[in-house]
């Protein structure tokens, strides 16, 4: 091997491993938060009265998650972790969210977000019924779905717990029963 080969080499590692650690792993780290904020962007959603499944719930737990990525989980890393660490993550993100910006990600990914909107428009426009949830049932499904996994866990511990847990879900997929469908004529 030539000495021109064998650094053209190391500088590709070093490429692919430097795209490795500044876009894969952030973007997934992204991607697994927007995943895991989806069911808050549901509970909004719930609270202010809208239907859960939409485009927009995951409107917002895309929104939430780059305040989730760059606020929360560094404070928590900052002080309960290690101070540098959440400084070092602070950095890390923000670069990444940099790259999205600059790479034009970002605005593909308002792209999709408007097309969402206009597919949204467009069933709506030759849908002749709309739903509303009743709110003192919606309030009382916020309520049920925070109170059981807590009540679970101080009664029976772990297994309340996941006792709890389970009765949250089932409350949540009860919950669109709560729906009243009024047909426009």
């Amino acid at each position: 091997m030539t000495s021109r080969t064998v650094v053209s080499t190391i500088l590709y590692v070093l490429i692919l491993v430097l795209l490795f650690f500044l876009v894969t792993v952030p973007s997934l780290i992204y991607g697994i938060s927007s995943f895991i904020l989806t069911p808050v962007g549901w509970l909004i959603r719930l609270f202010i009265g809208r239907p859960i499944f939409s485009y927009k719930a995951g409107v917002i737990a895309l929104k939430m998650s780059t305040v989730f990525l760059l606020i929360i989980v560094p404070t928590i890393l900052y002080f309960y972790v290690w101070e540098p660490l959440g400084w070092i993550f602070f950095s890390w993100i923000a670069l990444y969210f940099l790259i999205r910006i600059y790479s034009g990600v970002h605005e593909r990914e308002r792209t999709i977000i408007n097309a969402w909107k206009e597919f949204d428009v467009f069933i709506n426009k030759y849908r002749r019924t709309y739903t509303k949830y009743n709110l003192p049932i919606a309030f009382i499904t916020i309520i049920l779905t925070i109170a059981s996994p807590a009540l679970g866990y101080f009664i029976g511990g772990n297994a309340g717990l996941l006792t709890g847990i389970v009765i949250a879900i089932i409350i949540w997929v009860l919950s669109p029963f709560a729906r009243e469908t009024i047909i426009e004529k």
